[in-house]
């Protein structure tokens, strides 16, 4: 195992209770927890003017590797949501994101995570992202009409299937 495996394997992260309360404890990533106890992450569906999603492909390495998702991650413990998007963002695709670009949606809940929910308009040119290789090996715009079509193909990773009733809610309003 590498240096920066034992560091993630370790890495606190932020939990909160069945009821969506945070907890004043952290959980170690890849540690188990108990059953009432979910993890915290945040997701960013980044829209361009063309009403077009940014999508992510993961690294073959990662668990659903070579799978399609949008950019996001687990919250850090003592960092809030958007400081954890921001931070993605930053590793993942070398975005930089300023408060003013980045709208709260809400949380969805899913199996033992509560995910934060961001929707930032801005437009980016793929070619000028700085990709973190052992996380993303790839990144595109998607229209939305191209979503199902994708997950009918069994493109996004399984725990995407919310992603595109709820970019759809996003966009109408």
């Amino acid at each position: 195992m590498q240096k920066t495996d034992l560091k993630q394997e370790a890495e606190p992260l932020a939990a909160c209770d069945s009821q969506g309360r945070r907890l004043s404890y952290p959980v170690l990533r890849n540690h188990s927890a108990p059953e009432s106890v979910l993890l915290l992450g945040a997701i960013a569906f980044i829209e361009n003017h063309d009403h077009q999603i940014l999508v992510s492909r993961r690294a073959n390495q990662k668990s659903q590797g070579g799978k399609w998702e949008c950019p996001g991650g687990m919250v850090r413990f003592r960092e809030s949501c958007f400081a954890a998007i921001q931070r993605e963002l930053k590793e993942e695709l070398g975005i930089s994101v300023a408060p003013s670009n980045c709208e709260w949606l809400g949380n969805v809940f899913r199996s033992h995570q509560k995910i934060a929910v961001f929707h930032i308009r801005m437009d980016i040119d793929t070619s000028e992202l700085i990709l973190q290789n052992e996380e993303v090996t790839e990144a595109r715009w998607l229209a939305l009409e191209d979503f199902e079509a994708w997950m009918m193909a069994g493109k996004f990773a399984d725990f995407s299937v919310w992603v595109p009733p709820l970019i759809q809610e996003i966009l109408k309003g």
